[in-house]
């Protein structure tokens, strides 16, 4: 995340599910930080980036670079890198 006008949180979690109040990230006004996390998408892949800022904006971007399925030996299955980004004032569904 970066550009955030005030200090706040971004929680990232399964689309169609309540967000489960606990942050991916903190952050404070001005600040840029980045987080690994893993969430696990909807059955269609969905995921919900919440933001929880009293007032302005933040900037988010979400490096998608692999999943987990229970069939693959080393557990982790590969997929083309992909790149989303946003700007958030309270919650973005993608």
């Amino acid at each position: 995340m970066t550009g955030s006008t005030a200090a706040g949180d971004l929680q990232v979690f399964q689309a169609g599910t309540t967000a489960p109040g606990t942050p991916t990230i903190d952050y404070s006004a001005g600040q840029t930080r980045a987080n690994n996390a893993i969430a696990t998408p909807s059955a269609s892949g969905g995921l919900t980036v919440q933001c929880d800022q009293a007032t302005g904006t933040v900037e988010f971007i979400l490096d998608i670079d692999g999943y987990f399925e229970k069939t693959l030996r080393s557990g982790r299955a590969p997929i083309a890198s992909d790149r989303l980004s946003g700007t958030l004032e309270k919650y973005l569904d993608i």
